[in-house]
């Protein structure tokens, strides 16, 4: 399993903004091929953004970086800080062992 994080500053004031668009993604992640599960996490007194999406596999992650970017920047339009960063990571999920 892969997981993208996408983070984006719109600054302060934007928790309206924001919420709009994720709800938009959340549609388009959920007809994204490979796309398993997304959260959306927000510092709404800053305006930081993070979207964390867990992909099936490195290909699906990428796809989907080349259908949907374009459509995600034009979402925010001129109206984040800075360019939105986006990383690719590999999931380990961890082995967990009660102690005694």
């Amino acid at each position: 399993m892969y997981a993208t994080t996408i983070r984006f500053v719109l600054g302060p004031d934007t928790q309206w903004e924001s919420e709009r668009i994720a709800d938009v993604v959340a549609g388009m992640l959920s007809d994204q091929r490979g796309c398993e599960s997304f959260v959306f996490l927000g510092d709404y007194e800053t305006g930081e953004y993070e979207w964390i999406v867990f992909w099936n596999s490195r290909e699906d992650a990428a796809v989907a970086y080349e259908e949907r970017y374009s459509q995600f920047c034009a979402m925010i339009g001129d109206g984040f800080q800075w360019r939105p960063a986006i990383q690719l990571f590999q999931v380990y999920d961890a082995k967990y062992t009660a102690s005694s």
